[in-house]
């Protein structure tokens, strides 16, 4: 029993650990596809925080190209060497002319320089602007595409482009956590598969032990039925297959019959109160007790009298060595065996408990006997029965 013990103790730990794992491996899988599926998409998208706004605007600016440079080249024009920029340069040669001759004037100067300075820049900002519309034949449509892509995964993973990717960093996390745990399931499903066949080959080998001990227990209790007043008991213990569990894997039942002509039957239905107890005795004295420190016994005599009874009384003082054994009875052959006797008295709703001693106790052996509690021949009857049953 040891060794089954220790095979299921292990058995049950590994499917405590792939319980704590969460899930089946195949639940684990679909999720894993699901996760790995999402990550991969918004990777794979290549989208990058602030993709959002500088893909509108490129979007926008080449929808709008062909208005956007006229609008450029006539801005450049107003404001060119025929422009704006020509005529700065005419008024701040007068202001440097009007400044010789009137030294309040070179603050006009400087502000005619900074404004032509700023024009200036303004212009090479346009230039470049206007220059960035010039575009590869099929880059609209591309930006077209990303940013109808970028609409999908939005809808799926998020109002805002850095929601989409933060769902997809958690989902790439996700994803090596299950496949982590995946690792983990496959090791653990491999030693369940290994513990298992170390459990059924125990469970087994403790069948087998089983039915050599059930061979011994049946004859041994058959044998003391015998000499509890059973002319040809029956004792069976009839073994089936169980699902593997704690006890190994087998059912077990108690088959029973008072007499071979019977048919053995489960012994809860089929035997008597007073041959139940019998055999319950029987089994006790054939098996053992172990550690039991106190058993109890209630009319186990139930239809014996004569030398059966006087065998019970001879088994129970047994069984009783070394332990505390309770035993309810109605023969003074069991009685007599008893190392301390009590009787139990009623008075109309009340019980009370009375320990019995020396002429009071063979008094009341004498009443059991005969029903006469103060008959000199009873009463010796029940002295001799008392001495042989104490071994005087």
């Amino acid at each position: 029993m040891f060794a089954y013990a220790e095979a299921w103790s292990e058995l049950v730990e590994i499917r405590h650990k792939l319980e704590l794992i969460g899930g089946s491996r195949r639940e684990l899988e679909r999720e894993l596809e699901i996760v790995q599926f999402q990550s991969d998409e918004i990777d794979g998208a290549g989208f990058s925080p602030g993709d959002d706004a500088e893909l509108r605007q490129r979007a926008d600016r080449l929808r709008n190209a062909e208005d956007l440079a006229a609008g450029f080249d006539a801005v450049l024009a107003s404001i060119g060497d025929e422009g704006a920029t020509a005529q700065l340069a005419t008024a701040a040669a007068e202001i440097g002319r009007m400044a010789r001759l009137d030294e309040g004037l070179s603050g006009a100067t400087d502000r005619l320089d900074a404004i032509a300075s700023s024009l200036a820049e303004l212009q090479l900002d346009l230039a470049s602007l206007a220059a960035d519309l010039e575009h590869e034949p099929g880059e609209l449509d591309t930006l077209e595409e990303r940013v109808q892509q970028l609409g999908k995964l939005r809808r799926k993973y998020g109002e805002t482009l850095e929601e989409v990717l933060a769902f997809g960093a958690a989902a790439g996390q996700r994803a090596a956590e299950l496949a982590t745990l995946l690792g983990t399931a496959n090791e653990l499903a491999q030693e369940l598969e290994a513990a298992t066949k170390r459990a059924e080959a125990a469970a087994a080998e403790l069948t087998k032990q089983r039915k050599r001990a059930a061979t011994r227990l049946a004859k041994e209790a058959t044998g003391h039925l015998q000499e509890l007043g059973m002319t040809r008991p029956v004792v069976e213990l009839v073994f089936a297959p169980a699902e593997l569990g704690p006890n190994g894997a087998d059912r077990i039942e108690l088959a029973f019959a008072s007499d071979q002509g019977l048919t053995p039957g489960p012994a809860a239905k089929v035997a008597s109160g007073g041959e139940l107890s019998r055999l319950t005795l029987a089994l006790r004295l054939a098996a053992g007790i172990g550690d039991a420190a106190l058993l109890a016994f209630d009319e186990v005599d139930a239809g014996i009298g004569g030398a059966t009874a006087l065998a019970m009384g001879e088994k129970l003082a047994a069984l009783g060595a070394g332990r505390q054994l309770f035993c309810v009875t109605h023969l003074p052959q069991v009685a007599a065996y008893a190392d301390s006797h009590f009787v139990v008295e009623r008075s109309g709703a009340n019980a009370a408990v009375r320990r019995l001693e020396g002429n009071h106790r063979l008094a009341e052996l004498s009443r059991m006997l005969g029903g006469l509690p103060d008959s000199e021949r009873g009463q010796l009857h029940a002295a001799e029965l008392l001495a042989s049953a104490q071994g005087e």
